[in-house]
């Protein structure tokens, strides 16, 4: 009986290591098409003031959107930047953490797991709030200049944004853009930002179910009693 229930204990633990813990994951990409945010993330002035600036581009180097079977997301990117670049050999990371909420399916959309496929322009979904948090190189100059905190949402529906963050198709890509405001930021320099970067499903790891599976059907007749 001891020996079963290690048996079955092992089992468990396959099943958990082969199951996803998001309803969809994707790597994101610099979306390099021009414009604010190309690089993954603009941070400016209300102004929109320096759209190529070193200080105020940060160039995506790892970044992933998870979104749960209820909508709610969350992107983490590690980033460096342009500033840093170019300023040290050895350039340190920084972290963007986003949550997006309230989630809106557009177009022919109707389940999160059709952003995984190909679909018609305009298909997709988006988010009515978001959050984002920065955690800056503590060791590099002018970090603290950039507000860490305080980053929400900003919609614009003059120019077509009703919410605040998007996953649409275009020309068979699918494209993720958001848009930011911290209206409590005491530094002008930083009031607004803007993100475009490009989406990819992570693929799944049927290696790993299949290793679990077959895992399991072994322990299965390992642990059935023997016939005396």
């Amino acid at each position: 009986m001891v020996r079963q229930g290690w048996l079955l204990l092992i089992a468990a633990c396959l099943i958990g290591w082969a199951t996803p813990s998001a309803a969809l994951d994707l790597n994101l990409s610099p979306a390099n098409q021009g414009g604010y945010g190309d690089q993954g993330l603009y941070l400016g002035n209300s102004n929109w003031g320096g759209q190529t600036s070193q200080y105020h581009n940060f160039n995506w180097i790892n970044a992933g959107l998870s979104i749960g079977a209820d909508g709610n997301a969350t992107i983490r990117a590690e980033m460096l930047r342009s500033y840093d670049v170019n300023t040290y050999s050895n350039p340190k990371t920084w972290i963007a953490d986003i949550t997006l909420n309230d989630i809106v399916f557009k177009g022919a959309a109707n389940d999160i797991n059709d952003l995984a496929g190909s679909m018609p322009d305009g298909s997709g979904v988006e988010w009515e709030s978001m959050t984002l948090v920065l955690t800056p190189p503590s060791d590099l100059q002018y970090t603290t200049n950039v507000p860490q905190t305080g980053w929400i949402g900003l919609a614009m529906p003059n120019m077509g944004h009703e919410n605040v963050a998007e996953a649409l198709f275009e020309d068979g890509i699918l494209k993720v853009d958001f848009w930011v405001q911290n209206p409590t930021s005491t530094n002008r320099h930083y009031k607004v930002g803007d993100s475009k970067s490009h989406a990819d499903p992570v693929p799944e790891p049927s290696s790993i179910a299949a290793f679990a599976l077959g895992s399991m059907i072994v322990l299965f007749f390992i642990a059935r009693p023997r016939e005396e």
